[in-house]
């Protein structure tokens, strides 16, 4: 199943959390009965993580609309560091001159 996505803000430098988990909303993971993240459905027990980064938005000049050899508008998708990305992969990406999180 993939991940929601989401539009990032314009510029600026922003705290982002990326957590799998099985069953749980709380942000920290799921804590299990024991009162421990290792016990029976705990967040470690069920192969979740949770991983904090930081991330910098920035101007995307450069990376405008894109036409095919039909010269119709391409969707094309970008990593941030501008090389071209394959569509099933997730994370931070341009797309459109936008940036987009799958």
């Amino acid at each position: 199943m993939a991940g929601p996505t989401f539009t990032a803000p314009q510029e600026g430098t922003y705290r982002i959390r990326f957590k799998t988990d099985w069953n749980s909303v709380d942000a920290g993971g799921q804590i299990a009965a024991d009162g421990t993240c290792t016990g029976a459905n705990g967040i470690l027990a069920n192969s979740g993580t949770i991983v904090d980064a930081t991330l910098e938005v920035v101007d995307a000049t450069g990376i405008g609309e894109l036409k095919g050899e039909n010269g119709k508008a391409k969707t094309e998708i970008y990593d941030l560091s501008g090389r071209k990305a394959n569509a099933s992969q997730h994370g931070v990406f341009i797309q459109n001159g936008k940036k987009v999180v799958r």
